[in-house]
C-alpha cells in the first residue's frame, strides 16, 4: 500500500469448481473474523440452494459442514493455560463424535431428502 501497511487476503475458492467465493481484504483478519465470512458465506449459498427448489444441497451443507474444522481452529487458537488441554481434548471428542454420527448417515438423511422433494 501507498502507506506502507501490510494487509492480509483472505481467499474462499471451491476445491470443486475453483471458484473464488468470497475476497476480505483487511489490513488484520482474525480468527473471529474468518468464522464469521464463513458463516455468512453458508447462509447465503444455503439460502441460494433453497430457492432453486432442491433441498439436497444445503442440507449436504449444513449435515456435513465445516463445524469440526473451525471448532479445531478456535481451541488451538486459546491460550497457554492450565485448562487448554482439556478444552483441546473435549473439541477432538465433539468432532470424532460428529464425523462418526454425521458421517455415517449422510447417505441416509439425503435419501429421505430426496423421496420428499417435490422434484424427485
Amino acid at each position: 500500500m501507498a502507506t506502507g501497511r501490510r494487509f492480509r487476503i483472505l481467499n474462499i475458492v471451491d476445491d470443486v469448481t475453483r471458484e473464488c467465493l468470497r475476497a476480505v481484504l483487511d489490513t488484520s483478519i482474525s480468527g473471529k473474523r474468518v468464522v464469521r465470512d464463513l458463516g455468512d458465506l453458508i447462509a447465503v449459498r444455503t439460502l441460494h440452494c433453497c430457492t432453486s427448489g432442491d433441498i439436497r444441497k444445503p442440507l449436504t451443507l449444513i449435515w456435513g459442514g465445516l463445524r469440526g474444522g473451525i471448532l479445531v481452529a478456535l481451541a488451538l487458537g486459546l491460550p497457554d493455560v492450565p485448562a487448554r488441554s482439556i478444552a483441546l481434548a473435549a473439541t477432538y471428542i465433539v468432532v470424532l463424535a460428529s464425523v462418526i454420527v454425521q458421517g455415517g448417515t449422510v447417505e441416509r438423511v439425503l435419501d429421505r431428502a430426496k423421496a420428499r422433494s417435490p422434484n424427485s
